[in-house]
């Protein structure tokens, strides 16, 4: 599972937990989340993939279409965007940690865990 995830997404570090069942991976380069791909990588690699926690900065969108307002993030680094389970104010910079999720239609959801104000460029480092 560590190699396919720093080729195949270029994980710059990796923490598995066979016993408990799960994986973290930091990512410093963008990346587009593609579910379908990070699935097929933990298949791949001998794993069910039970859920996918991300935390990701952008900023807040609101869409309607047919009368429904749906709630999105416009990720910053790679403009990639996410239908959010909570109604935000739209132009707002956050920071959102959730599980990754399909809708009916395919699109990515992310089932919102904690929204914060986004962490300051200058507290990561050089990578």
């Amino acid at each position: 599972m560590e190699k396919a995830m720093r080729r195949q997404f270029g994980a710059s570090s990796i923490d598995i937990d066979a016993r408990q069942g799960w994986v973290k991976a930091t990512f410093h380069k963008p990346l587009v989340f593609d579910l379908d791909a990070l699935t097929k990588a933990a298949v791949g690699a001998g794993y069910t993939l039970r859920s996918i926690e991300i935390k990701t900065d952008g900023t807040t969108l609101q869409t309607t279409t047919n009368g429904d307002t749906v709630t999105q993030i416009k990720v910053d680094q790679t403009g990639q965007i996410l239908e959010l389970d909570q109604v935000q104010q739209p132009g707002r910079a956050v920071e959102v940690y959730g599980t990754l999720a399909k809708t009916a239609s395919g699109e990515l959801r992310l089932e919102v865990k904690e929204i914060t104000e986004p962490t300051p460029a200058s507290a990561y480092p050089d990578n």
